[in-house]
């Protein structure tokens, strides 16, 4: 009997070392499997949040080269304008000397004029002179008043000039500032991945 008991008593510690095998294989395998879940539920978060970042990065690409493009548009319109303006101050610099040769032709007439006021004794002779000096005055004056108005339309046409680059800055800074709005509309999903903040 006590050898029974002897026997049996080995045979227990067999049993129940290995049941607890049993138990903790059991346990590893379940901890495999849940290790295994968590690992592709990872990968595919992860899957999934590369694809986003590359479409938010394509779409913010895109919208940069379009907005890049209208900037582009927008500065090669400028630049039309101010060559514009720079041919007008040119046609106003030509205006200028030719204002300075009326005056010079005036100052001229002037001191003709003076040269027969001073010869007394040929005064009717002079008069003749002086009648056609003050015409010669009269024409220089009206040429001054057609150069002073030619230099008007240039300077109005520098206004018009003007006023068109001015709206053109105002389309560059529309652009600038719809850029500035895509950029952030590309940037606010990203807010919700833990490594923006």
């Amino acid at each position: 009997m006590e050898k029974n008991e002897n026997a049996r008593e080995p045979a227990e510690i067999i049993e129940h070392a290995m049941i607890e095998f049993n138990a903790a294989m059991k346990r590893r395998e379940e901890l495999s499997i849940r290790i295994g879940r968590r690992t592709t539920q990872i990968v595919r978060m992860s899957m999934v949040g590369m694809t986003l970042l590359t479409a938010s990065i394509v779409f913010l690409i895109h919208y940069l080269t379009k907005d890049t493009h209208q900037i582009a548009e927008r500065l090669d319109e400028i630049a039309t304008y101010i060559q514009q303006v720079n041919q007008n101050l040119v046609g106003i610099a030509d205006n200028m000397h030719q204002v300075k040769w009326a005056v010079n032709d005036v100052k001229l007439s002037v001191d003709q004029l003076n040269t027969h006021v001073e010869v007394m004794p040929m005064m009717n002779l002079s008069v003749g002179k002086i009648s056609n000096n003050m015409l010669k005055i009269n024409s220089n004056i009206n040429y001054i008043n057609t150069n002073i108005g030619s230099l008007n339309n240039n300077i109005n046409m520098i206004s018009i000039d003007m006023a068109r680059m001015s709206h053109q800055f105002d389309g560059l800074n529309r652009h600038l500032g719809m850029m500035g709005y895509n950029v952030d509309k590309m940037v606010a999903p990203m807010t919700f991945f833990p490594f923006s903040r």
